[in-house]
């Protein structure tokens, strides 16, 4: 007979930066020790919460986004389904000069993940 272990990130907290775009999202995923994922999808809310409630059921899940052409339509949705969302503002975000030379959107979405968990960031 084979066991069967089914995941459990029960008492997890999982945090989740996304640089949002009109088309498509850049996701970075972490915990409070390892960058866990980092991926591109579709710009679509459900998706994303498709996402993380299959690769990591049980978590508390943070997520924050930029303010910007989105508004907080992703923020409400999240929020209305359990999952704390922030919208920040984007002058808020520290950003060193060589990340302003090397801009992308991975590094965007990693930098708005690590200011969630440093609990740099204060919601708009």
């Amino acid at each position: 007979m084979t066991q069967v272990k089914k995941l459990d990130f029960t008492g997890t907290i999982i945090f989740c930066g996304v640089d949002v775009h009109k088309k498509n999202w850049r996701v970075n995923i972490q915990d409070s020790e390892f960058e866990l994922e980092d991926f591109s999808q579709n710009a679509d809310v459900v998706l994303l919460h498709k996402h993380l409630n299959c690769k990591y059921p049980g978590a508390t899940f943070k997520v924050c986004y930029e303010a910007g052409f989105s508004g907080f339509s992703a923020q409400r949705w999240l929020s209305n389904h359990g999952i704390n969302c922030q919208v920040v503002n984007a002058a808020d975000v520290a950003t060193s000069d060589k990340e302003k030379r090397q801009k992308s959107d991975k590094i965007d979405a990693r930098k708005l993940c690590e200011h969630l968990q440093s609990k740099k960031m204060k919601g708009i």
